[in-house]
C-alpha cells in the first residue's frame, strides 16, 4: 500500500485529497483493502459500510459501544506524513544549494582580487625595472 500512497503526494494540500483517496479505495483489490486494513486497524474507507465484503466486518467486536473506524483518516495522516517528510528533504537541498551558491561568489571575489593585485603587482614590477635600468644607464 506504502507504493499508492506515495503517489498521493501532489494531493496532500489540495482539497480533492478525500476524493482521490476514495476513488484509488475503489481501484485497489480487495486483498488490498483489507490487507491496508488489517495493518492501519480500520474497517473501510469511511467506515464498515461502504465495504461489505471486508474482513473486518465479518470480524467479531467484543465491546458493544466500539465501532469499527474507517481508513480515511488514517491514510490521509500517513500522506500528510510523506508530504512533509517530501517537504523537509527539498528545503535540506535547497539550503545546501543555497550554500553552494554563495560559497562559488566568495571564491570567484577572492580570486578576482587576488589577480587584480598580482597584475598591479607586475605592473609595479616593471616600473621598478624600467626605473633602475634607467638610473643604470645614467
Amino acid at each position: 500500500y506504502q507504493r499508492r500512497v506515495r503517489g498521493y503526494f501532489g494531493y496532500s494540500q489540495s482539497s480533492d485529497l478525500e476524493d482521490h483517496l476514495y476513488n484509488e479505495w475503489q481501484d485497489i483489490s480487495d486483498d488490498d483493502k483489507n490487507s491496508l486494513q488489517n495493518e492501519l486497524d480500520c474497517c473501510g474507507f469511511y467506515n464498515e459500510t461502504d465495504y461489505p465484503g471486508s474482513d473486518c466486518v465479518n470480524a467479531t467486536i467484543t465491546d458493544p459501544n466500539e465501532e469499527l473506524v474507517g481508513c480515511e483518516n488514517k491514510i490521509e495522516d500517513i500522506v500528510k506524513e510523506y508530504f512533509k517528510i517530501i517537504i523537509t528533504i527539498g528545503a535540506i537541498f535547497a539550503a545546501i544549494e543555497l550554500v553552494g551558491l554563495i560559497t562559488s561568489c566568495l571564491f570567484f571575489c577572492c580570486l578576482s582580487c587576488c589577480y587584480e593585485t598580482y597584475n598591479k603587482y607586475e605592473e609595479d614590477e616593471e616600473d621598478m625595472q624600467a626605473f633602475l635600468s634607467r638610473i643604470e644607464q645614467n
